[in-house]
């Protein structure tokens, strides 16, 4: 119980980041705590947020979200209950506002106080421009296009570069991938054997990603026309299948020949 708290603790600080945005709403919390007497905002303001942090606290809690499979990536979820955003503004507003020209002083420096010391979300990499109707990148729906032609099914596992995770599946979910964005998105960084080969080998070392993708059923790998590789995809047992905006398109046959397979027992 005693790690589950600590786990819960842990997940609690990258979700709020300890910043000091996170100061100023817990300043205005404490406000409220001593200030407001109206019963409906106490018990939304004041009240509420602490029942909720306690819950989310608890290991109970957190061994009731494991059982059903929620990991910490869902689990800090509960936290978004919390109208941190709310508290932050009518905490301020309610200290500094009594007129309304204090309200647009206090509003203001809310939102440069939130600017200088806050985060902006859209410099995540999940992030980026639309260049369609779709929302999503061109190279992602032509690399799709390209691999489901040549696999000719609707469920296919595919091993791609990290510019596509966030989008891929977006566009289409019969494509199956090893891991996710929150692999290399989010702090709550999770361990992968073929995001290590992949991603974090200085060279790509193809002989040495075949042994780990092949357990997560790999069939088809998409590479970086200029990513550094320290030996030759074809030798190492892969078939070349083409090139798509930059990227290298590579099958591997053993994956191919087990799904040709099981084709057989589910006519």
């Amino acid at each position: 119980m005693k790690d589950i708290f600590i786990e819960s603790l842990k997940v609690l600080k990258n979700y709020t980041g300890l910043s000091l945005v996170f100061v100023l709403t817990f300043a205005s919390w404490v406000y409220l705590l001593i200030k407001e007497k109206n019963k409906a905002l106490r018990t939304v303001f004041v009240i509420f947020p602490v029942v909720m942090m306690i819950i989310f606290i608890l290991p109970p809690t957190a061994v009731i979200f494991n059982k059903i499979g929620m990991d910490n990536d869902i689990y800090y979820r509960l936290l978004w209950l919390i109208p941190i955003s709310m508290i932050t503004i009518y905490g301020l507003l309610k200290a500094f506002g009594d007129t309304p020209k204090k309200r647009i002083i206090a509003s203001l420096a809310a939102a440069v106080f939130i600017a200088v010391f806050g985060k902006c979300v859209y410099q995540s990499p999940i992030f980026f421009k639309s260049e369609n109707l779709y929302g999503i990148p061109k190279q992602t729906i032509d690399i799709v296009d390209f691999i489901k032609a040549d696999a000719q099914r609707d469920v296919v596992y595919v091993l791609p570069s990290a510019d596509l995770i966030t989008t891929i599946r977006q566009y289409d979910p019969g494509i199956g991938m090893p891991y996710g964005r929150d692999t290399y998105t989010t702090t709550y960084v999770e361990t992968n054997p073929v995001y290590e080969v992949y991603e974090m080998a200085p060279k790509l070392n193809f002989k040495n990603l075949l042994e780990v993708s092949r357990d997560y059923e790999v069939e088809y790998i998409v590479v970086y026309i200029t990513k550094p590789t320290e030996d030759d995809p074809l030798e190492a047992g892969l078939e070349y299948v083409g090139e798509v905006n930059d990227h290298l398109i590579y099958k591997d046959p053993v994956i191919t020949a087990r799904v040709e397979e099981l084709k057989k027992y589910y006519k």
